[in-house]
């Protein structure tokens, strides 16, 4: 929560008129506000390489589902910590219910990230008469052989 959005609860939530500037300064002293984020900024990229268009999009923003286990999204997250370590996450989701069912945290974004939360939920998912989507963004074309073989 950033510094403007702190002012703006004062003000409609606790009706305290507080200068946006001096919250700035109470959050910077007291090492609350975050560093900004934005595009330059970042340094991780999940995809450099060239898209795979071999891949189909079987979702097509279809994102709801009425069978659990049916779609399943993954993406990874870079955390940054203040002493300037990173750490990466890498969820799946079940669009079912909303719920993350299988995760891995890592110092590194590599492929284990990624492969190995899905081999554990695929072993621990019920045999459900219907096959499993995978949707993620185009970082996840790069790995595709290696999922042919869960």
């Amino acid at each position: 929560m950033g510094y403007v959005s702190v002012t703006t609860a004062l003000r409609r939530d606790y009706h305290q008129i507080v200068n946006h500037k001096k919250v700035y300064r109470i959050m910077v002293e007291s090492g609350l506000l975050g560093t900004l984020y934005n595009q330059k900024a970042r340094k991780y990229h999940s995809f450099n390489a060239e898209k795979d268009t071999n891949q189909p999009n079987r979702i097509n923003n279809r994102f709801g589902t009425d069978r659990p286990g049916q779609k399943i999204a993954n993406d990874i997250t870079e955390f940054k910590a203040k002493d300037g370590t990173k750490a990466y996450l890498s969820a799946y989701l079940d669009m079912f219910s909303g719920e993350i069912v299988s995760y891995q945290i890592s110092e590194h974004p590599n492929t284990a990230l990624v492969l190995k939360p899905l081999k554990e939920y695929v072993k621990q998912r019920p045999d459900y008469n219907y096959r499993m989507t995978v949707h993620t963004d185009h970082a996840f074309s790069i790995l595709v052989a290696n999922i042919k073989l869960i």
